[in-house]
């Protein structure tokens, strides 16, 4: 959590050429136990500065107040009380007892604008922390960290209110601070265009807006930093995703989950899966629009997906686990009538095998998650697997449960049709 301290004990008014400063500059003291004091303070506060830990830094603050109050110097104290205010706001205390202080001695400063922000942000008044990094930046003249720190924390509160037009010139304003680019920035802006994409439009339209999209991911410079490198990894997902909702920008969204999927690993553990799946199921399109279909692709799809769906296991998502068991399910039956159509009866044996598995686990899900359009479609896959299998009676039994679960009514008459033809085909 960035917070600014007062680093320089001795001044009455903020100062920016002297945040830093380790050294007294004005206080003028005569007396040698003053100056034990002093000393004693600002060894506190250099103490409380560098500590990582908040609760820490708390007490060292404190320790530095309890004894500037011995000195009965106003500004040593408002400082102090300004310090331990800061830390408070990291550590989530209150500060109501020194606020009164804060903008009576303060009330210029920039750095106390920015935590007020911070505390404010903390509380979920947003609006007000808008107000009081706006105010920062206004105030902190050339101090080009204060800004950045200003607008970037303006960027994520607007995009959390879906204020995307506003986020987004505030991400510009931030550009412009840097020299060359800045990779979390770019992605920003990249991501808040991805939410301002009208999914209304007609198909030309959407894929005249999405098209230019994919073209900035594919050019994202490789980030070695772990928190840029993860949301990198979300906005080649996200675009990745509308590309695919296209149906004619197929191409791009491989391209961008494969670019998402090598970079995955370092990512949390739900952004990893999902990457993955939709990586897999897009390996799954790759080998289906094939003219001869991919056997290739397909294996690829099923180790990908079986990745994501350890990985959602691991976490407990178990629907999510359960479209995994469906994605294996259709990428295995492809596999099969690769098999078929080139004469290898084990191998395509196999295959039904895990077609048959996959299912049966699928609808195993859906039964614990409830969830009824997988449970129809667990049960009309292995309908399929049964009737492969020229299990007629086994197929007429899934096709029936799977019309239980059908909830559409051209669902309902699908099922009835491969029903009618099932009667059919047993004649």
């Amino acid at each position: 959590m960035k917070l600014w301290s007062n680093f320089n004990s001795s001044r009455q008014r903020a100062n920016p050429q002297s945040r830093h400063a380790s050294s007294r500059t004005t206080a003028d003291f005569t007396g040698s136990q003053e100056e034990i004091l002093y000393e004693q303070i600002t060894k506190l506060i250099k103490k409380g500065q560098n500590e990582e830990n908040a609760k820490e830094a708390v007490n060292r603050f404190g320790e530095a107040l309890a004894i500037a109050k011995t000195l009965n110097q106003d500004h040593i104290t408002n400082t102090c009380e300004f310090n331990l205010a800061a830390a408070k706001i990291a550590s989530d205390e209150s500060v109501s007892d020194y606020m009164n202080s804060m903008k009576t001695n303060f009330d210029d400063n920039y750095e106390m604008e920015f935590n007020l922000g911070v505390m404010k942000e903390k509380q979920g008044n947003l609006e007000d922390a808008l107000i009081s990094y706006e105010r920062a930046k206004t105030k902190c003249g050339n101090d080009k960290a204060m800004e950045k720190d200003c607008l970037q924390r303006k960027l994520k509160i607007l995009k959390r209110r879906n204020k995307y037009a506003e986020a987004k010139t505030t991400g510009e304003q931030l550009e412009k601070l840097y020299e060359g680019k800045d990779s979390m920035t770019e992605c920003e802006l990249l991501d808040i265009d991805r939410h301002m994409v009208d999914l209304t439009l007609d198909q030309k339209q959407l894929i005249d807006q999405v098209k230019p999209l994919c073209k900035r991911c594919e050019e994202l410079p490789s980030c070695k930093n772990q928190l840029v490198m993860e949301f990198q990894a979300k906005v080649l997902n996200d675009v990745g995703m509308l590309a695919a909702e296209t149906k004619e920008l197929t191409t791009e969204a491989i391209a961008l989950f494969k670019k998402a999927s090598g970079m995955s690993n370092s990512c949390r553990t739900l952004l990893n899966a999902e990457i993955k799946q939709n990586a897999g199921a897009m390996k799954t399109i790759l080998g289906s629009e094939q003219i001869n279909k991919s056997e290739k692709e397909f294996q690829g799809s099923i180790a990908l997906t079986e990745e994501a769906r350890k990985l959602y296991s691991k976490v407990r998502f178990r629907n999510s686990e359960g479209q995994c068991y469906m994605n294996v399910a259709f990428a295995q039956s492809c596999l099969y009538e690769i098999f078929i159509s080139k004469d290898k009866g084990n191998d395509a044996k196999n295959a039904l095998k895990e077609t048959k598995l996959a299912y049966q686990h699928a609808l195993q899900a859906a039964e614990d998650t409830g969830d009824i359009k997988m449970k129809m479609q667990a049960h009309e896959g292995l309908a399929a697997v049964c009737y492969r299998k020229e299990d007629f009676e086994g197929c007429k039994k899934c096709l029936e449960m799977a019309k239980v679960s059908a909830t559409f009514s051209s669902d309902k008459a699908r099922l009835a049709e491969k029903l009618e033809h099932l009667e059919r085909t047993k004649k």
